[in-house]
């Protein structure tokens, strides 16, 4: 968090990387080598959190002095307390649906969702890498007088980058699942299958990424006691909509839950804060975003000469020229483009 704060951005994501590696090789020694099984895991998890506290050592000592202060402590219980609730809320919708998945149907059908669930992590990552920078930026821009244009703009941008990794995983993932490396592939075959879960998988993902943008009037006025109640509702829509749409569509219903529980929680969170922290989102360009990705995800869905792999980069790439001709684009940023473009034809 300090680094964050401090827009350590390369310190941060280094130490990302050296933990999420030294996790790795952790479990690989507790679970391969020492047979220790699930409890391997945990162990893993342990090292690799010793290791960061580890690495962050000098930081924590050279900046961090123990006060207690009373009127802080109380501020700080009042902001972080209604996470623990909120946080027990994501839990469950993040793991319900395997769940009742495996109550409602078999094994064999949980075990394959799992596993296109694991490929909608693309997104996830992504996601994750906008959260840890955004939060530093909002509050670093949030006295500035046009902040609000600032967060509207971001999230376009945001929405348009996770829309290009949406239709590329979306259109190569048969691809990047049959992909051999040292002759063994990311799954086995019997889990092929699940790739027609990964594209609602990952909107799910961005619709919790748009929630994350959302969040700004939350923090700016110190509202997180409304969290509870947001993201609760979102649970229950999950848990209510597994068993609804399970029993008729299999493993698709949860994916399908899932992603509705997600724009539920977004759009709860949208009409709730904007009576604290009115932002005007361009909803035009938004909607115009959304119409050219879901028109090039149909037609590679349904058009057959799409099914070469260079016709379906190419589907990929018109998707910033159609928002180019169609205005998507400030003229300030179609200029930052194209001395890009020239910057790399020299």
């Amino acid at each position: 968090m300090y680094l964050r704060a401090r827009e350590k951005s390369l310190i941060f994501i280094g130490l990302k990387f050296t933990v999420v590696l030294v996790n790795v090789v952790a479990n690989i020694l507790f679970i391969v080598k020492l047979k220790y099984g699930v409890s391997g895991i945990f162990a893993a998890n342990a090292v690799s959190s010793a290791f960061a506290l580890l690495i962050l050592s000098p930081v924590i000592v050279r900046n961090f002095r123990p006060q207690v202060r009373k009127t802080t402590l109380f501020e700080l219980l009042r902001f972080g307390l209604p996470y623990v609730p909120s946080g027990l809320a994501a839990v469950i919708m993040d793991l319900v649906d395997r769940f009742i998945l495996q109550r409602l149907t078999d094994y064999t059908t949980t075990g394959i969702y799992s596993a296109g669930y694991k490929l909608g992590m693309f997104m996830a990552l992504f996601v994750a890498a906008f959260r840890f920078a955004w939060h530093p930026f909002f509050l670093s821009v949030a006295k500035q007088e046009n902040a609000k244009q600032i967060y509207s703009k971001v999230l376009n941008y945001f929405v348009f980058a996770c829309s290009m990794v949406f239709l590329l995983i979306s259109f190569f993932i048969d691809e990047i699942v049959r992909l051999r490396i040292f002759g063994f592939t990311l799954f086995g075959v019997s889990y092929w299958s699940s790739t027609r879960i990964v594209p609602v998988i990952m909107l799910s993902y961005l619709m919790y990424g748009i929630y994350v943008n959302f969040l700004i009037g939350i923090y700016l006025k110190k509202k997180t006691h409304v969290l509870p109640f947001i993201t609760g509702t979102a649970a229950v829509i999950n848990v209510l909509f597994n068993f609804l749409l399970i029993p008729q569509m299999g493993m698709m219903g949860a994916a399908w839950a899932t992603l509705i529980a997600y724009f539920s929680m977004a759009a709860i969170l949208y009409f709730v804060v904007q009576r604290w922290y009115y932002i005007s989102y361009e909803w035009r360009k938004l909607t115009l975003l959304v119409f050219l990705s879901a028109a090039a995800f149909f037609l590679q869905r349904h058009l057959s000469f799409l099914l070469a792999p260079v016709p379906r980069l190419l589907l990929v790439l018109m998707l910033p020229v159609g928002l180019w001709i169609f205005g998507f684009f400030e003229p300030s940023a179609k200029r930052r483009i194209l001395n890009y473009l020239a910057f790399w034809k020299r």
